[in-house]
């Protein structure tokens, strides 16, 4: 296998509907990449905007906070040891498998953007993502912003 370097973000198109609010692009893959054991993208965050709560089931995930302040949300049911982090530019987090977690943005004005690895899949399919919360939790964290989905500017990149 050869190095392979993905176009410019500019030159991308993110997937809409792969979490519900958020721009996801999955830039490294077995598809994109030939990648065997990693899957590695980036995420948009746009203002005001939280995914809901999952678990990757397969994979560990570890992510890094490139622009924007949101606040990661983190733990177990079986342990009952939640627990909330605000993170800003710099931030690195890392997500055992099983782990239910969920990412709110704490800016109402500007975008946040991550870069994340699944490690142990080679495909967004094999991470065993649940989603714990339904689609509606999106739309009600937005609506007491007074925002809708179709507001959110999921183009945009700072």
């Amino acid at each position: 296998m050869r190095s392979k370097i993905n176009p410019p973000p500019e030159k991308r198109d993110l997937d809409l509907g792969f979490e519900t609010g958020f721009g996801i692009e999955f830039a490294v893959s077995g598809k994109t990449t030939g990648s065997k054991k990693i899957v590695m993208g980036y995420t948009l965050m746009p203002p005001g905007a939280r995914n809901q709560a999952h678990v990757h089931n397969n994979v560990e995930v570890i992510w890094h906070l490139l622009s924007g302040h949101n606040t990661h949300l983190s733990g177990s049911e079986e342990t009952n040891d939640f627990k909330s982090t605000d993170c800003d530019p710099g931030t690195f987090g890392y997500v055992g498998k099983g782990e239910i977690h969920v990412g709110i943005n704490r800016s109402d004005t500007e975008p946040g953007e991550v870069i994340f690895c699944y490690a142990g899949t080679n495909e967004k399919e094999g991470a065993g993502t649940v989603w714990v919360d339904p689609p509606s939790v999106v739309v009600e964290h937005l609506a007491a912003r007074g925002l809708t989905l179709d507001e959110l500017d999921l183009e945009t990149r700072t």
